[in-house]
């Protein structure tokens, strides 16, 4: 076996920001303690570098749990506008019955007069996933499929070619209408290569699976 010089292995910042932040306080905290010159201030720096990545990632904490709140209670509202639009546009077809010009006057959109035969959307295409604004969640972004009502994803860290090693996303939901998509991974899915599968669905079926797209890891 063909012999190499060691070396300290450097530090990635692929992994977890709070694993660093250990690892940085750790070799602060022995090489702070030494009496020598050269050694120990540079632990004392180690150590106040370690405090300010704590004071970001607590931050960044602070700011991952508002921001559920905030999207919890924009869901919420969403819904609660959802249903008092509902509500007016039944009052208004009571009022004028059979009479779609009026309600478009109020600013409602009218469905068609035909029934069409409604068919399964198009396969998802051009699918990509990039690290989002907070630990531990990725933004997926793919082109809108033609009949696509909504879309639900899989992801895997395991062989992308394997259907079995899919896990259905339910965090923060289960089904998307949006072809731009933020969810949160569970801890052991995190630096880690995923793949992310997307299918679109309607009344009439679902589209066929998206060729599995990613392939990199989000912390």
């Amino acid at each position: 076996m063909k012999q190499i010089e060691k070396k300290i292995k450097a530090a990635s910042t692929h992994n977890n920001a709070s694993d660093n932040k250990e690892k940085c306080e750790s070799i602060g905290n022995l090489m702070a303690a030494s009496t020598d010159p050269v050694i120990k201030p540079i632990g004392i720096a180690l150590q106040g570098t370690a405090s300010t990545g704590n004071d970001a990632i607590l931050n960044q904490d602070a700011m991952k749990a508002a921001y559920h709140a905030a999207t919890k209670t924009v869901n919420e509202q969403n819904g609660v506008m959802c249903k008092a639009m509902n509500d007016a546009g039944k009052k208004v077809m009571e009022k004028f019955p059979n009479n779609d010009a009026q309600w478009t006057l109020y600013g409602f959109e009218v469905t068609s007069g035909e029934a069409h035969d409604q068919t399964v959307p198009d396969k998802v295409l051009n699918g990509s996933i990039t690290q989002g604004d907070f630990a531990g969640q990725v933004d997926v972004h793919f082109d809108p499929s033609p009949r696509a009502d909504n879309y639900t994803l899989l992801y895997t860290t395991g062989d992308p070619t394997i259907a079995a090693n899919y896990k259905l996303v339910t965090n923060p939901k289960m089904i998307f209408t949006s072809s731009k998509i933020s969810f949160i991974l569970p801890p052991d899915a995190l630096n880690k290569d995923l793949w992310v599968i997307v299918t679109a669905h309607n009344t009439a079926g679902d589209s066929p699976a998206s060729e599995p797209f990613g392939g990199r890891k989000i912390q």
